[in-house]
């Protein structure tokens, strides 16, 4: 029986070194983030009590005391991740008043704000139809329109919005250093209301944010893997047709 001297295995050990090196990293799967926190602005500031927080409504002027727009957090871990698109998802938690009607979706880069009933500084302002924002949590920027259809409780709605190269950039970010993401819906038209499960709600899923993240190629090593490869493979040919200066 032959022995060999170990040396070939042993001079390849470099080999899927540079191969994990070259290799191209996979994308990580989207980010799914549940919420943090949510308010319901009124004229007179997030709506108090525990239905402040079990449900999320958007109302327009045509509602009165009730007109709103929504605050939702979402609480980013720290990680890489590419962004190229969100999609949320509200449950429908509905009442005998709500009503179909526009929504208005914005990102707001103010995540300091607090939004807590009594204390928060939030307002429905009265003087900025249909939103209702006026300056409020800016810089804020839009993501687009949508509308909401009643239909039974816990229907999810799905929205889907592809943001600006600069929102992206910002959403990376705050990914990388496990920072708030703050969302913010307004109504579109006077008598909008669209009625939605909060955070804390117990009988239906609360809101919940899918950060789109690019799909990985698999089994794509790329050149210089592959490469690296046959460099390899010829190696471990040429070492085998050499004698072996071991001894039966």
């Amino acid at each position: 029986m032959k022995r060999t001297n170990g040396r070939s295995a042993g001079n390849l050990w470099w080999v899927p070194v540079l191969i994990m090196i070259f290799l191209p990293q996979q994308t990580r799967a989207n980010i799914i983030l549940p919420p943090a926190n949510n308010a319901t602005v009124q004229p007179g500031g997030p709506r108090p009590g525990v239905n402040g927080k079990q449900f999320f409504n958007i109302e327009g002027s045509g509602n009165g005391t009730f007109a709103s727009f929504g605050v939702i957090d979402f609480q980013a871990h720290p990680m890489n991740a590419q962004v190229t698109s969100l999609m949320l998802v509200l449950t429908q938690a509905n009442a005998a008043f709500t009503h179909n009607g526009g929504l208005i979706f914005f990102l707001s880069m103010d995540t300091a704000t607090n939004i807590e009933p009594v204390t928060s500084p939030l307002i429905y302002s009265a003087g900025d139809i249909p939103t209702g924002l006026d300056t409020q949590l800016g810089p804020i920027f839009l993501l687009g329109t949508a509308s909401f259809a009643q239909v039974s409780d816990g229907t999810g709605d799905v929205f889907s919005f592809s943001p600006s190269a600069a929102i992206l950039s910002y959403l990376d970010g705050q990914i990388a250093a496990g920072g708030r993401i703050r969302l913010v819906i307004a109504p579109g038209d006077s008598m909008v209301a669209a009625t939605y499960a909060g955070f804390s709600n117990v009988e239906f899923p609360g809101p919940e944010l899918t950060l789109v993240t690019p799909a990985p190629e698999p089994g794509t090593l790329g050149a210089a893997s592959l490469t690296l490869l046959a460099i390899a493979a010829g190696l471990v040919r040429t070492r085998r047709r050499q004698p072996s200066n071991s001894r039966a």
